[in-house]
């Protein structure tokens, strides 16, 4: 079962909603290789295609250190900048029971 849960919360600023997603390119590449990243995902809301949601499972402390101190990382939100409408909105969570999702 993931230790760490994170979900995000992202508005892309007017017109740039390709360049956020570009943003995430080299970010999911890394996540995919990272041995305590249990799940790695971002959707697009259906009812707003500038609004991206993240879901995001570490099995432990040392994992998502491991995924924020990765260069991918770096280069993303460096890069995020002028490109979103406002501050993400994050929310740690933890998993208490589901189906489909990482060891639940």
């Amino acid at each position: 079962m993931p230790g760490i849960v994170i979900f995000t919360r992202l508005r892309a600023a007017p017109g740039q909603i390709d360049a956020v997603l570009a943003a995430f390119d080299s970010l999911h590449t890394a996540a995919s290789g990272e041995p305590g990243t249990v799940a790695f995902a971002v959707h697009v809301a259906a009812d707003d295609p500038n609004l991206l949601l993240c879901y995001e499972a570490y099995a432990d402390d040392a994992a998502l250190a491991n995924h924020r101190g990765s260069d991918a990382v770096r280069d993303a939100v460096s890069s995020f900048g002028e490109l979103l409408d406002g501050p993400p909105e994050v929310t740690y969570a933890q998993l208490l029971r589901g189906k489909g999702v990482p060891s639940a």
